[in-house]
């Protein structure tokens, strides 16, 4: 059985174009006897953009993980401005390394007046 060497799609002896994608096909020459060659490319790109996916999974992750200290952070934040109250050191430090360092640097000047 024969191959196109551009989609890998099944080919009877006498085409001379491939029915799929129309590459043109040249005699024997150009047509491929197995489809292992197609399979490896065609595996080999699956292979990267699963890794890719994995990679960028990971990355939201890490993104997503701060966001969900960064809001509850940010309303305390805002609560304890509205009633007056001082957030706390705790509170300036975990703003600091989770939210924004110059807010954090900023809440800790501010415990300290």
């Amino acid at each position: 059985m024969n191959y196109c060497p551009k989609c890998g799609t099944k080919l009877e002896n006498d085409h001379r174009f491939c029915p799929n994608c129309g590459h043109e096909l040249y005699g024997n020459a150009e047509v491929v006897d197995s489809q292992s060659s197609y399979n490896g490319d065609h595996e080999a790109l699956q292979q990267v953009a699963k890794i890719f996916m994995i990679i960028m999974t990971i990355l939201a992750g890490f993104a997503l993980f701060p966001l969900i200290w960064m809001v509850p952070m940010t309303v305390h934040y805002s609560r304890c401005i509205r009633n007056g109250r001082k957030a706390g050191v705790a509170f300036a430090i975990c703003t600091l390394l989770f939210c924004s360092f110059i807010s954090g640097i900023l809440i800790l000047v501010d415990e300290n007046a």
